[in-house]
């Protein structure tokens, strides 16, 4: 009989511990999937704020290229309604089907001015 208690007492603990590791590496790898949809809105942005020229308002999308071609990015830098010396930036990462979508805001220097 204690043999069996303690059986079960010991599946019960198994159970729990399979559960908080599933929950763990799937965190884990949201966790990863966030850090490369920022650096890849980061390198997007970089690549916004050192073009020749400077930033101008206007929407424009693409692709990553490999090793990232499942990330898709969606630019839109706009004006400010009141004349100014930045532009609003947004760019959308999008990954998947149906689109998970994260946004990235900033600041760039109108080209204008």
């Amino acid at each position: 009989m204690e043999v069996m208690l303690s059986m079960a007492v010991l599946g019960a603990a198994m159970c729990a511990l399979v559960t908080a590791m599933s929950v763990s590496l799937k965190s884990q790898a949201r966790v990863e999937t966030l850090a490369v949809e920022e650096e890849l809105a980061e390198a997007k942005l970089l690549e916004l704020r050192t073009q020749p020229g400077g930033a101008t308002p206007g929407e424009t999308q693409g692709r990553f290229p490999e090793p990232y071609d499942a990330y898709r990015w969606h630019c839109l830098i706009e004006a400010p309604q009141a004349e100014g010396l930045f532009l609003r930036a947004t760019v959308e990462i999008q990954k998947g089907e149906p689109a998970r979508v994260h946004r990235f805001r900033t600041l760039l220097a109108n080209a204008d001015r």
